[in-house]
C-alpha cells in the first residue's frame, strides 16, 4: 500500500517504479515512516529536483539572478566573472561542492560525512557525481540528510517553512510551490 503512494507520488518521473523502490526500501533505516513525514520528504525533494528529472544543481545563472539568489555574496563581488559560469560559481559559493541528487546534497563537510556514515569509505566524497550518476546512492542522499538535520521532527509538526529554512536558508525560496505539493501529497495519503 505505501509502495503505491509513494508511486503515485512519483508518477511524472520516467523512471517511478525504479526510485519509488528505493525509498520504499531505504525510508525505514533513516526512521522516515510516518506518512506525514514522507509526504512532506517528498515536498521537499520533488522540488530540489522538479520532481527527480534535475539531480545537479543548475548554476547558470545572470548576472541578475546571482544578486537575487546569493545578494550578501555578490555585494561587493563583480557578478560577470560568475554569471553564466557554472565551474566558478560552484568553487565561489559551495567550494566545488554544489548541490546534487533527489535532495540538492551540497557543501564538501556534508558529501564527506555522507559518504563515511553510510558507505564507511570516501568514495562519494572523491566521486561526489555518484549521488547523480546511481539512484540508489541518490536515494541514500537524501534520506541520510533528511535524518541528519531532523527534518521528520518538524515534518510531524507539519512546519514546511522551518523545513525549507533549514534545506534553502531564511528566504524559503519556493516555498508556497512545496506547499501545494504537500497539500498534494497528503491526498494521496488521506491527510
Amino acid at each position: 500500500m505505501l509502495l503505491e503512494k509513494v508511486r503515485k507520488i512519483l508518477e511524472k518521473n520516467k523512471d517511478c517504479d525504479e526510485w519509488a523502490g528505493y525509498f520504499y526500501t531505504i525510508f525505514s533505516a533513516y526512521g522516515i515512516e510516518k506518512e506525514l513525514d514522507i509526504a512532506h520528504f517528498f515536498a521537499q525533494i520533488n522540488h530540489e529536483s522538479n520532481d527527480l528529472s534535475i539531480l545537479e544543481e543548475n548554476l547558470n545563472y545572470s548576472e541578475k539572478r546571482l544578486l537575487e539568489v546569493w545578494p550578501s555574496k555578490f555585494k561587493n563581488l563583480d557578478t560577470k566573472k560568475y554569471a553564466n559560469n557554472p565551474k566558478e560559481l560552484s568553487r565561489l559559493i559551495y567550494n566545488g561542492f554544489h548541490g546534487r541528487g533527489p535532495i540538492q546534497l551540497t557543501w564538501e563537510e556534508n558529501t564527506k560525512n555522507f559518504s563515511f556514515d553510510v558507505f564507511g569509505n570516501d568514495n562519494v566524497l572523491r566521486n561526489p557525481h555518484l549521488i547523480v550518476d546511481n539512484k540508489a546512492i541518490g536515494a541514500h542522499s537524501a534520506c541520510w540528510f533528511w535524518k541528519k538535520k531532523g527534518l521528520s521532527k518538524l515534518a510531524l509538526q507539519d512546519d514546511i517553512a522551518n523545513i525549507t529554512k533549514i534545506l534553502n536558508g531564511p528566504r524559503c525560496l519556493g516555498l508556497n510551490f512545496r506547499k501545494e505539493k504537500l497539500v498534494t501529497y497528503k491526498q494521496i495519503f488521506n491527510i
